[in-house]
């Protein structure tokens, strides 16, 4: 957001990112997170009335540094952890900026969306919803993964995308709310298929 990501210019930073990148050998990588940085920036500075696009966008910037150097069938899976993680940031994010942004003018989906109606409980339940279906197909994805003999770092992952993302984004249910855990998707999802996209339109 502005207090964060969007503060740091693309201008200003990427030009170190790059040299970073080639210092690195990463320069194919640090093309393509470029590549969305700047998608990105464009779908901001258009205030786009869709969380979906920049969500997307930034969920395919994370899949792309997860997957990175992984060539075979853990980089599918790292790839999906990393783009409905990133869509789970970018829309969390902007649902805890909604009524900040709403009195400043910056851009946030929601204030597009849903104009300053911030406490409006369907408006909240609705996104919250979808984001606990991004959460829960990060965490399928993430079980796709073979981590047999890695059980710290199973359990740390499964974690944090379990407990630790319903967490954060508890305050769209209110106070004194105790979310659970969310639950592992029933659905096979990969990133961004037909069949995830209609589970979260219907949700």
């Amino acid at each position: 957001d502005e207090r964060g990501l969007r503060r740091l210019s693309a201008r200003l930073v990427l030009p170190f990112a790059r040299r970073a990148a080639r210092r690195a050998g990463l320069t194919e990588l640090g093309a393509r997170v470029s590549e969305c940085m700047e998608r990105l920036s464009a779908l901001e500075q258009a205030r786009v009335a869709s969380v979906d696009e920049p969500a997307d966008t930034f969920g395919e910037l994370l899949g792309e540094i997860f997957a990175h150097g992984f060539d075979d069938g853990r980089g599918d899976a790292l790839r999906d952890v990393g783009f409905h993680l990133g869509r789970f940031i970018y829309a969390a994010d902007a649902a805890e900026d909604w009524e900040r942004d709403a009195e400043s003018g910056s851009y946030n989906p929601f204030v597009l969306l849903y104009g300053k109606d911030f406490k409006n409980e369907t408006y909240r339940r609705e996104i919250h919803r979808m984001l606990t279906y991004c959460a829960a197909l990060s965490c399928e994805a993430l079980g796709r993964l073979d981590l047999d003999g890695k059980d710290a770092a199973k359990n740390i992952l499964t974690n944090t995308l379990t407990s630790g993302l319903s967490l954060r984004i508890a305050f769209l249910l209110g106070e004194g709310h105790s979310p659970d855990a969310f639950p592992l998707a029933d659905h096979g999802g990969c990133r961004g298929c037909a069949t995830c996209r209609r589970h979260e339109k219907n949700l």
